[in-house]
């Protein structure tokens, strides 16, 4: 949980998406210098029944496995592990468009209210209210999300394959 990975954008994404689904749950995933901040947070925006904060975790198959949809709130990313691993599991997955995540889509992207929709996930501004119809985008259209999910694992399995790593 570092300031560049932006949890506390995440949060307001949490909150605007708990507005309309209020049972849905979140999770943030890691730890660090922003978790006390965040667990003040979490009780000031009456968000702890709804957001767990998980901690570091080393095998992530079975989380990813559990959940419908991944964002990514970053201010900056060179070629984030998560999204690969994400994809590797067959999830979309909605993102801030910073660094070398454009590099990670597939297909040319399908303007639409503010967001680039690609053929395995979504990215947007860091705009909470954008990144939070990216999401409702993925859970109203579960065929898309679907075949987002397959088209991020064929290209993780195509671009990032063991008998290319040196």
């Amino acid at each position: 949980m570092a300031l560049i990975k932006d949890p506390e954008l995440f949060l307001k994404v949490a909150g605007l998406l708990l507005a309309v689904y209020p049972n849905a749950k979140f999770v943030i995933v890691g730890d660090g210098e922003m978790r006390k901040v965040l667990e003040y947070q979490l009780k000031e925006r009456k968000l702890s029944g709804a957001v767990t904060l998980m901690g570091w975790q080393m095998d992530l198959r079975n989380f990813y496995s559990d959940v419908d949809v991944i964002i990514m709130t970053s201010k900056h990313e060179g070629t984030p592990v998560t999204l690969l691993e994400v994809m590797a599991s067959g999830k979309p997955f909605v993102s801030t468009n910073v660094g070398g995540i454009r590099d990670l889509m597939v297909g040319a992207p399908r303007l639409m209210d503010g967001m680039q929709i690609f053929a395995n996930g979504i990215l947007t501004d860091a705009s909470p209210s954008r990144l939070a119809t990216g999401i409702e985008y993925i859970l109203k259209n579960p065929m898309i999300a679907v075949e987002m999910g397959r088209a991020a694992r064929a290209f993780v399995s195509s671009v990032f394959r063991k008998d290319c790593i040196v």
